[in-house]
């Protein structure tokens, strides 16, 4: 059994150390895009 569960613990932490930085990134750019976006909107309107 515990052949069979160690793999899996090893794999399901992989995912969850490779996924979690990844969607942080993908908030922080999102939230960079917004800024810059509004940003260009103040500028173009002034």
């Amino acid at each position: 059994m515990y052949t069979v569960l160690i793999p899996l613990a090893v794999a399901s932490l992989a995912v969850l150390v490779v996924a979690l930085p990844t969607l942080v990134v993908v908030e922080i750019l999102h939230a960079v895009t917004r800024r810059r976006r509004v940003k260009a909107r103040s500028r173009s309107s002034h």
